[in-house]
């Protein structure tokens, strides 16, 4: 029995020392979070990390159609010896050392989203989570983190994943082709996300539901976000 003790606290210390000598690595040798909000363009930067960067992705939860890697499904290559890019919708409690990707989208067109296509409104489309993550990307190291807003990537593309392949400290040559055939790959993901999760109706439109609230409720929700935490507001929210 103190054998197998010995045995067992040495292999815990052993893992515990190569998770420390990943996370002391670059970005190439550790995980990366993909954090945002639900309907941020999550599963297209997805999409996008796999195709530029070579990143596996995955989704935490296993309940989940798309958990896996989308080139999984759509029949494409990626690098299997790279670690994961993980999806998240919720910030990850007590962890600040691995490499962190956050998704920005106004927040107005999300909660107008949610009220109107979900019968429940739950945690991960909260006002509180929307600001956690926002938080969470306030407190990352700041060599560690990327922020992107989900209007740069639709109607700047070009600059927001050259971004993304700077953050991963690759190469941007596959940009330019990814892009001369952006309406392809768009129509390719559409398919197989709806087929798994839900019919899209913005296409892309920055400001499907903003443009159907009225002022007042505009104002009200303005209110409510930024009573929650008026640094962070000022700091990445004073755009909308």
């Amino acid at each position: 029995m103190f054998l197998r003790n010995i045995v067992f606290c040495s292999t815990v210390l052993f893992s515990v020392f190569l998770i420390n000598l990943e996370l002391r690595g670059g970005i190439e040798e550790s995980s990366v979070y993909l954090l945002s909000s639900p309907r941020s363009a999550n599963t297209w930067t997805r999409y996008c990390i796999e195709n530029l960067v070579g990143r596996r992705t995955k989704e935490i939860d296993p309940r989940k159609a798309m958990n896996e890697p989308l080139a999984y499904l759509l029949n494409y290559e990626v690098d299997e010896t790279l670690p994961f890019v993980y999806k998240l919708h919720r910030p990850p409690v007590g962890e600040n050392e691995n490499y962190l990707i956050v998704l920005v989208r106004d927040y107005m067109e999300l909660f107008e989203s949610a009220e109107m296509h979900t019968n429940v409104w739950p945690l991960i489309f909260s006002i509180k989570n929307y600001m956690d993550i926002l938080k969470t990307y306030d407190e990352w190291s700041k060599h560690k983190r990327l922020l992107i807003y989900y209007e740069d990537l639709v109607l700047k593309p070009r600059t927001e994943l050259k971004r993304l392949c700077n953050f991963f400290s690759c190469s941007d040559e596959k940009v330019s082709p990814f892009l001369r055939n952006i309406k392809e790959h768009k129509k390719k993901l559409i398919k197989i996300y709806e087929e798994y999760e839900r019919p899209i109706k913005t296409n892309h439109d920055t400001k499907y539901y903003k443009k159907k609230m009225k002022k007042r409720r505009l104002l009200r929700l303005k209110k409510k976000v930024r009573a929650i935490n008026p640094t962070v507001y000022k700091k990445y929210l004073s755009r909308y």
